[in-house]
């Protein structure tokens, strides 16, 4: 029995940052309908190109942003949002990524900083192969996209240390250490139910917090689809919100993730 607990308990952060990418990724291209988004996550080298959707070029993967090179390294450099009309022929711009910009046919790109703790540890792009200025609704959207990122990806640390702690006590048979684990998961649930949610629609709020689509808390809960979409939409409705996002956001404030 602690062995299949172990297990379940065992999901990893990696999983749940790569669910976190992949869903910003593909939501950041779908809403905004340009020519390709792509996110970099921290590494220790730098910035490594780890997710994209419209990219086709296989050697984006080798891709690496560093402090002060390309769009990105600006981004690095000052923390805020940077935008190009014509990447290929910005001066402002290093060239240390211009070849593979051009490969891909990219021209109008921006790019924004995923925050996590302070810090940043994520760049997040738009892109259009067309020289034409991102609309700045666009790069609005993007900033608040990232910063749902960014706070999706500590929600995941947050969860990932607890299953740190909740291993540990299962492998050294530390009943306080767990009750005290059980107390604090009971807490939250408390504040679940002030808001109406039930028990499974918590479940799913805290896959959203990790960037789960749909798909991701049908098959994490072993339901349907549209009971999984059921549900996505009651937490939404119950907490006020128009979007899964902001349902992340009013949950967070909340205290119920």
């Amino acid at each position: 029995m602690i062995a299949a607990m172990e297990e379940r308990l065992g999901l990893g952060i990696d999983h749940a940052e790569a669910r976190i990418r992949r869903t910003t990724v593909t939501t950041a291209r779908r809403t905004f309908g340009v020519s390709a988004a792509f996110m970099a996550t921290r590494t220790a080298g730098g910035q490594q190109i780890a997710e994209r959707d419209g990219l086709h070029d296989k050697r984006w993967d080798m891709v690496v942003v560093r402090p002060g090179l390309g769009l990105g390294g600006r981004v690095l450099d000052e923390h805020r949002p940077v935008a190009s009309t014509d990447y290929l022929n910005d001066a402002t711009i290093t060239d240390d990524y211009r070849a593979i910009v051009g490969a891909e046919g990219l021209r109008a790109i921006a790019c924004v900083p995923v925050l996590a703790a302070g810090r940043v540890e994520a760049l997040l792009w738009l892109a259009n192969q067309q020289p034409a200025s991102l609309a700045d609704r666009f790069i609005d959207g993007a900033c608040d996209l990232a910063a749902m990122a960014g706070l999706a990806l500590g929600l995941a640390r947050q969860h990932a240390s607890l299953a740190g702690q909740a291993r540990s006590a299962l492998r050294s048979n530390d009943m306080s250490a767990l009750r005290a684990l059980a107390g604090r998961l009971a807490g939250d649930r408390r504040a679940a139910d002030s808001h109406g949610l039930t028990a499974r629609e918590l479940e799913v709020l805290r896959l959203l917090g990790v960037g789960a689509t749909n798909a991701d808390v049908a098959r994490d809960l072993v339901i349907a689809n549209s009971t999984a979409k059921e549900h996505v939409r009651n937490v939404c409705m119950k907490l006020g919100a128009r979007s899964r996002l902001e349902a992340i956001a009013k949950a967070r404030d909340a205290g119920m993730i």
